[in-house]
């Protein structure tokens, strides 16, 4: 995905960054209902934007996009685990419903890492059209 195909992206539980190394721009989080915000100073590795996954909305959440034209869109989800980074599996898990369809349940990323689903220490990104 380049930036100019990309119609929204959000720093969940962070602030707006512009000039990012990947060309992207974040809005700063919002249209969210819920949750609340854990950040980290460690570094996250692996990211090329580092300070992008040191920041997290946690808890009975959701996030809710309005003005969007109808149409098909890919949603490309980026997680970081900056609460249990060292597990076990099983310690947060959680649920991915878009439009109230659940995409992926039960989701531990540790677990993930546990069985060499993510190669990354610390990353993880899942993609669903829509």
């Amino acid at each position: 995905m380049v930036a100019g195909d990309v119609i929204l992206a959000v720093n969940s539980g962070g602030s707006k960054l512009e000039d990012a190394p990947t060309g992207f721009e974040f809005a700063e989080d919002g249209f969210f209902s819920g949750g609340d915000v854990l950040r980290t100073e460690e570094h996250i590795s692996g990211a090329q934007e580092p300070c992008l996954y040191q920041t997290a909305r946690y808890g009975d959440l959701s996030y809710s996009f309005k003005d969007l034209a109808a149409g098909n869109y890919v949603v490309d989800l980026h997680f970081a685990e900056i609460i249990f980074t060292n597990g076990p599996p099983g310690m947060r898990v959680f649920d991915v419903l878009l439009q109230g369809k659940k995409v992926a349940v039960f989701l531990s990323l540790p677990t993930l890492y546990a069985y060499g689903i993510v190669s990354h220490s610390f990353l993880h990104w899942m993609m669903w059209a829509f």
